[in-house]
């Protein structure tokens, strides 16, 4: 998580800790480059540089150039080094390469991937000068206002024309345009938008940008764990998955790198659940969509670890044998939880626990944690029958009864030190009887 960015291949350096994403085998290789250069140089050229001057210094030149300066390396050391230290992925050493060179086997030149544009001449942008795409791309989100200008005014269009010649690459831009007004071309989202289709278009394969959020779309879910943990704000992760952003990001990558096709369907999905907004559904399914591993993050369980249903139930028989038990068991976060890891103990009482019907919603809850403890063949659970058992009067005042009232309290009594949940699920859940009273 705190790795240096020195020691990160060049995409992933522009990206923020949290939204690297799970490294593959050849960004360990370039890592591995990296500390052998460290190594063995007798200087480092970069002292006393800032993150941003040396991630910048190496867009314009090249990792091997950055760590390495005026210093020359002589030898097949230099043949590794440059092989390990290949900013272009398909030209970057394997493991077996870098084996093959230890036993003195030579190692033959592999095809890298289409060159990175650099203009003959510069762009300015909010004062400063660019000349490669990618490096401007990695700047864009500090003035999404000045992104659309540039375009609006031809200024990006005519430098990409004149001074890049890639027709590709003005095509993917108009693309990305295109793309990013269709949530709308106004307000400060809109610029924002802009900034980050068209900075996916200029770089492809770097992190998305957008609102202060850098990263990789198989980042994201751990990402948004961490910012609702944080508490921080957390629109912007879900106007990225609302435009679609993550899917047109994957459409300018090298069809060949699929490893993010999973979380790019997962995220289109999304789309889906923020139209809703009942709990279950919205940004906090989103969560436990594209985080798995995450933990529930309702402030009810603040105090626990809680990734499963088992592990909810055990929270809260712990939680019923304390001062402060909260009113409402089940919360937006808990619901949406429960939905992704096991939905068929909670999808069926959804529509119930959101209801505003004072019978509904206590009933709900005793059926969802009746489900776990009976699907997962979980132990008894005396504390949280007793306490469910406190909060089902409105159920009992249901039956019209006066006798099957006082039978029913007399049941309960009998039978809530058991901790099975069912039990009491059935005193209230029996349809035969329900029809009779």
């Amino acid at each position: 998580y705190n790795y240096f960015p020195i020691y990160e291949p060049l995409e992933r350096s522009v990206a923020q800790n949290i939204g690297r994403g799970s490294p593959n085998y050849s960004d360990e290789m370039f890592s591995l480059g990296v500390m052998l250069t460290i190594m063995i140089r007798a200087a480092d050229p970069m002292a006393g540089w800032s993150d941003k001057d040396i991630l910048t210094h190496r867009l314009e030149n090249g990792t091997y150039q950055a760590l390495t300066g005026k210093e020359r390396f002589s030898g097949n050391i230099l043949e590794l080094l440059r092989g390990l230290l290949q900013d272009d992925p398909k030209q970057r050493w394997t493991i077996d390469e870098a084996l093959s060179w230890f036993d003195g086997q030579r190692v033959s030149h592999k095809q890298g991937g289409p060159q990175k544009a650099k203009a003959a001449r510069p762009i300015e942008f909010f004062g400063e000068k660019f000349l490669r795409p990618q490096v401007l791309a990695s700047e864009m989100g500090k003035n999404p206002g000045e992104v659309t200008r540039i375009y609006d005014n031809g200024e990006l269009k005519l430098w990409m024309n004149r001074s890049i010649q890639d027709k590709a690459l003005e095509e993917n831009v108009d693309r990305a345009v295109s793309a990013s007004k269709e949530m709308g071309s106004s307000g400060e989202a809109y610029h924002h938008r802009m900034s980050a289709f068209i900075g996916a278009a200029l770089a492809p394969g770097y992190p998305i940008i957008y609102k202060g959020l850098s990263l990789f779309p198989d980042a994201f879910g751990r990402a948004l764990a961490e910012s609702y943990a944080l508490q921080k704000d957390v629109t912007a992760y879900a106007e990225i998955i609302q435009s679609s952003l993550a899917s047109f990001w994957n459409s300018m990558r090298d069809p060949s790198q699929a490893e993010n096709a999973e979380t790019i369907t997962k995220m289109e999905a999304c789309r889906g659940f923020l139209k809703q907004t009942a709990p279950g559904y919205g940004l906090e399914r989103c969560l436990y969509t594209l985080c798995p591993e995450a933990p529930c993050i309702s402030e009810k369980l603040k105090d626990f670890y809680v990734r499963t249903p088992e592990e909810l139930l055990l929270a809260y028989e712990q939680i019923a044998q304390s001062p402060g038990r909260p009113e409402k068991l089940l919360d937006r976060h808990i619901i949406a939880m429960l939905s992704v890891k096991e939905r068929v103990v909670i999808d069926p009482f959804i529509p119930d626990l959101n209801s505003n019907d004072p019978i509904r919603v206590p009933l709900a809850t005793i059926k969802t944690f009746a489900a776990i403890q009976r699907r997962l063949k979980m132990p008894p659970l005396p504390a949280l029958t007793s306490w469910l058992s406190e909060g089902a009067e409105p159920l009992i005042n249901k039956f019209h009864d006066r006798d099957r009232r006082t039978l029913v309290r007399a049941q309960i009594l009998k039978i809530k030190d058991k901790g099975d949940l069912s039990r009491i699920e059935q005193l209230f859940d029996n349809a035969v009887e329900v029809q009779q009273d």
